[in-house]
């Protein structure tokens, strides 16, 4: 019985994912977008704003590194 199991088991071939392709004009009108985004916070914002915001974004990237570490051959220090 048990090789009847693994025997049925072993003739259904795996299902694959179907892969998502990314339409490239999509791809720039998202990094046009990115970009105007970017100016005009740098315009609204102030310095200071600014760089407390960069201040998080540094620390937030350096804790997902070190609670990595270990996991991969670098260490958990950024790329």
């Amino acid at each position: 019985m048990a090789s009847a199991i693994v025997e049925a088991a072993s003739q259904k071939e795996p299902v694959s994912k179907p892969v998502k392709k990314k339409d490239p004009e999509v791809l720039v009108l998202a990094n046009l977008g990115r970009f105007k985004g970017a100016k005009i916070k740098a315009e609204v914002l102030t310095k200071e704003q600014l760089s407390e915001m960069a201040s998080l974004a540094g620390q937030a990237r350096w804790a997902k590194h070190h609670y990595n570490a270990g996991k991969n051959k670098n260490d958990g220090a950024p790329v």
